[in-house]
């Protein structure tokens, strides 16, 4: 035998004796590509289209605003109602509640910073016109942006005119009804219709600075260091894994990112592509007819609160929206986070499983979709690679890395 090969063997076998002593895993270089791009970010991203997304004080005057029941018309819902801090800021809801019942449920917004576009159909662009949406929607707080307004006058004026400046003279109800929208009931639009257009972006101004302000605070509440996170990092330095991740979630981990090919969606570090897909998700009997991502306008100038419109604070920086058209659009929905998805059953949009070996076993099944194409086929995984896979999924747990005064409501 050549001393070349001799020497290959050798060290073959020291760095699998010490791949087991240290245990690191064997990874490919393509494999360990695809892992470091999973890890946790802790760089949140910037955003220009709000000006005081890294307000300390706007983040201070959000924290209030998210958990104030006062911004509904029962005067009992809140953004908090929904994205309850004890569940990983989601509901554990089959479909979210609010004034009235929804068709679909409340996501996460831990992380929420680093998404391109907000909602089960991203409908939003930004993190600050979705905080608006539910406000004025009569299934969720059914209130108005008049309303809104005027609340920030009565109880929030000296913290808003610090960091946005002085407020209309709101007590002029002639001017400045307590509930008029363009949305709502017939009061509502007929009480808008009433007020001047300069009026009218004044109350848009408010509304929309409500709406950064609570981003601000969003945007504060960010993922925590799982153990995958951490077993990753490992991998980055070139240093010891063992001990971080049990054997079968490493396996799990490997599937991941090969043969179940969860890797193909849930890419990133928020672990989504941030794309809109039809995975043959069934439909609830009891729910009206929900098509998805095909009823979205891609084009997000027609957002009154968007990127592009007038209460951005930089529409040149608006992205494309993905464009979903025709058979492709229908029942496609956004790739959700996996980080803590251990601990935010129900799954899909309309909490359609219950655990989450319910949702990989639909995967391994795929079965036909009820409306549209399904983007996914069978991944003839076994029972054992499918514990090994909700293993890993399992690792990807981890408290949110805020401090704790805010995750609490601040009036407590």
């Amino acid at each position: 035998m050549k001393a070349s090969v001799v020497l290959y063997v050798i060290v073959g076998i020291i760095f699998a004796i010490t791949s087991i002593v240290l245990g690191i895993e064997n990874w490919t270089p393509e494999e360990k590509t695809l892992l470091l791009g999973l890890q946790r970010s802790t760089t949140i991203p910037k955003d220009q289209t709000n000006a005081v997304a890294d307000n300390p004080k706007a983040a201070k005057l959000g924290h209030q605003l998210f958990f104030d029941k006062r911004f509904s018309e029962s005067g009992e819902i809140a953004c908090a109602s929904c994205h309850v801090p004890d569940t990983y800021f989601s509901d554990a809801k089959q479909v979210s509640e609010g004034i009235g019942m929804t068709n679909r449920n409340a996501p996460t917004i831990v992380g929420a910073t680093w998404n391109k576009w907000q909602f089960w159909d991203g409908r939003s662009d930004s993190l600050w016109s979705q905080a608006l949406g539910p406000i004025e929607n009569p299934s969720e707080h059914g209130f108005s942006r008049a309303a809104v307004a005027q609340i920030i006058f009565t109880h929030y004026k000296n913290e808003y005119e610090t960091i946005f400046g002085s407020m209309p003279p709101l007590d002029d109800y002639f001017r400045f009804p307590d509930n008029a929208s363009p949305l709502g009931d017939e009061d509502a639009k007929a009480n808008w219709q009433h007020m001047t257009t300069s009026d009218q972006i004044l109350v848009n101004r408010i509304f929309a600075n409500v709406g950064k302000s609570i981003a601000a605070y969003e945007r504060l509440i960010k993922p925590g260091e799982s153990r995958a996170d951490q077993y990753i990092q490992a991998l980055r330095e070139n240093r010891s894994t063992d001990k971080i991740l049990k054997e079968n979630e490493q396996a799990g981990m490997r599937l991941f990112i090969g043969k179940a090919k969860c890797v193909t969606c849930h890419s990133g570090s928020q672990l989504s592509d941030q794309q809109f897909h039809n995975t043959g998700v069934p439909m609830v009997a009891d729910l009206p007819l929900d098509v998805g991502r095909s009823t979205v306008n891609p084009q997000v100038s027609s957002l009154e609160f968007g990127c592009a419109g007038i209460y951005s604070d930089n529409q040149k920086v608006c992205q494309t929206q993905p464009v979903n058209q025709g058979i492709q659009a229908m029942r496609a929905y956004k790739t959700p986070s996996l980080r803590n998805v251990a601990q935010t059953a129900p799954y899909m949009h309309a909490g359609q499983f219950k655990t989450l070996r319910a949702v990989l076993e639909h995967y391994n099944e795929a079965p036909k979709a009820p409306m549209g194409i399904t983007e996914i086929t069978g991944l003839g995984l076994n029972k054992n690679e499918l514990n090994q896979l909700e293993a890993f999924l399992e690792s990807l747990s981890a408290a949110p890395d805020s401090p704790d005064a805010l995750l609490r409501n601040p009036a407590q």
